[in-house]
């Protein structure tokens, strides 16, 4: 039997440190983060990553997930750990960057080992939210990023960024990318959260243009799905990622929000650990829920400490939203829950609860007539 903390474990978040090269505004760290991390790694971490692999069932790939701060600029320490990791089976590297740091050296790297990548970009108006656009056109990161084999590029949806805008300019990136590699690069769409943010002007949503345009989509993905019309290929990705999530929930009678902690598994089943073996309930806050050393017991308990979902479940199933979002975030303070990030959610999600609604009813009409 292994000497450390023992779980079936399908993502470890590797916190390499949490220094980074820009200061974004919307920044979930800013108002959790404390402490610096350790910029050695102890030994043992490796032998726990071992442990890990061997532990969990055959069907499970571990997703190694470098993480910061900035992860790039920890570049070393990245290489140390690929080199020391790379001889485990069932392991998939990953990272989320702001990709201002990359280098020739680490898209080689990346990927030989067909490590994803995924950019934090704002579009139009990154500058307004991240201060550096380093997918501007002619840069030397614009380049270097589009060369990577696997890349996806991800969007916080704020006042500085709506859904249309979003989709509009990844739709305008994946052509050049398609260009080069012949298959698209991949979208994900996050919402702003308020972790304790100092600037409440990022949350000054126009909910009712959130909605609108989300519905406008809608409309194109209805007929798209009924063979009447064509999408875009960064619209698709926005509404369906939000309509598979209905159709899961449905799909279980009502049932697949059941659970009693936060649905992104943070502390459970993915884990996030430091360089020197401690663990976190979460890779964007100081507070430590134990290490690896620690009994399994003792450390969840640390963690379900921090685990508001439970106290929400009342709230969260009167929400119609909460077949897509599940239960907000454990980061987020009840109050700052309610003011911003449920009513974007829920201004997202009800024109497509809307639409599915409508086209199930137009299916049911065609299969009568």
């Amino acid at each position: 039997m292994g000497k450390f903390l023992k779980r079936n474990i399908s993502t470890i978040f590797v916190m390499l440190g949490n220094g980074c090269n820009l200061n974004c505004r919307y920044c979930l760290q800013h108002p959790l983060v404390e402490q610096s991390l350790s910029g050695r790694v102890n030994p043992d971490v490796y032998r726990f990553l071992e442990q890990i692999v061997e532990e969990n069932d055959e069907k499970t790939t571990l997703g190694l997930h470098f993480y910061g701060g900035e992860p790039l600029i920890y570049f070393p320490l990245m290489k140390e750990m690929i080199e020391k990791t790379k001889h485990l089976k069932r392991v998939q590297y990953s990272t989320i960057s702001n990709g201002k740091a990359i280098t020739q050296e680490m898209v080689d790297l990346f990927n030989e080992i067909q490590l994803h990548v995924a950019i934090s970009w704002d579009g139009k108006n990154v500058l307004e939210t991240r201060g550096y656009d380093v997918f501007a056109p002619g840069s030397k990161t614009r380049d270097l990023l589009l060369q990577l084999d696997h890349l996806c590029v991800s969007a916080v949806i704020s006042t500085y960024n709506y859904p249309q805008e979003a989709c509009d300019a990844f739709q305008d990136l994946s052509k050049d990318y398609f260009d080069i590699h012949g298959y698209p690069l991949s979208f994900n769409y996050d919402t702003i959260m308020d972790t304790g943010l100092g600037d409440k002007s990022l949350l000054d949503m126009d909910y009712d243009r959130v909605e609108r345009e989300v519905g406008t989509m809608m409309d194109r993905y209805m007929k798209y799905r009924l063979n009447k019309g064509e999408m875009k290929f960064a619209e698709l990705a926005f509404i369906e990622s939000r309509f598979n999530s209905l159709y899961d929930y449905n799909r279980k009678d009502g049932k697949f929000w059941d659970r009693q902690w936060c649905c992104c598994n943070n502390g459970y089943s993915v884990l996030n650990l430091d360089l020197a073996g401690n663990l976190y309930p979460c890779h964007n806050t100081s507070h430590k829920a134990g290490s690896i050393y620690d009994p399994y017991f003792k450390y969840l308990n640390e963690v379900l400490k921090t685990d508001t979902t439970f106290a929400r479940r009342p709230q969260c199933l009167e929400c119609p939203a909460v077949a897509s979002c599940k239960g907000g975030c454990k980061l987020v303070a009840p109050e700052n829950m309610e003011n911003g990030l449920c009513k974007l959610r829920r201004a997202i999600f009800l024109p497509i609860l809307k639409g599915t609604l409508a086209y199930g009813r137009e299916i049911m009409e065609a299969g009568n007539g």
